[in-house]
């Protein structure tokens, strides 16, 4: 999917809505990013407040060298979506995971209506989420962001170290 194209998250969008017209009954719905963060046009410039590729300078731009723009950018797509879901169905949550390149949090605002599951990837899950610096610097300024904020562990997903303790009672503190 290209997240820079307005026309694509209307595409989402309408898929999403004649979703949830078939199944009215559901309180939330999931939409996010596939396990690779290969992207297009991920070199140009990114204005957040419009929704689109930039030249020019504008406070609302976010740039390709800066961690927060491909996040920026699949926020933004994913708030178009919230908004039309959230004129039909107001009491729809959409989930999305925060990995990959949406670990760091974006620059632009979160809709109300978007729950973030913070899913650090590469994570050292021998280790309790202060001792991974980023991961632990990622979820605080998540939380300036959204209150919508829950947080998924690999535990057992991938290769521990041979002395995998699982420091579980320093991580659900």
């Amino acid at each position: 999917i290209n997240y820079w194209n307005t026309s694509a998250a209307d595409a989402v969008a309408e898929s999403v809505l004649s979703f949830l017209n078939n199944n009215p009954n559901l309180s939330s719905i999931g939409i996010g990013i596939e396990d690779n963060a290969k992207c297009p046009n991920e070199n140009l410039p990114f204005d957040y407040e419009n929704g689109r590729s930039v030249t020019e300078e504008s406070s609302t731009v976010v740039y390709p060298d800066d961690p927060a723009y491909l996040s920026t950018v699949f926020f933004t797509f994913l708030n178009h979506i919230a908004d039309k879901v959230a004129e039909k169905y107001p009491k729809v949550m959409i989930n999305t995971f925060a990995y990959f390149f949406a670990e760091v949090p974006p620059k632009c605002a979160i809709r109300g209506n978007i729950r973030v599951i913070f899913a650090p990837i590469g994570e050292n899950v021998t280790e309790s989420i202060p001792k991974n610096k980023e991961v632990y610097q990622n979820l605080e300024n998540w939380k300036k962001v959204t209150n919508n904020l829950v947080i998924y562990n690999y535990y057992g997903c991938f290769l521990a170290s041979s002395c995998y303790e699982r420091p579980i009672a320093d991580r659900i503190q």
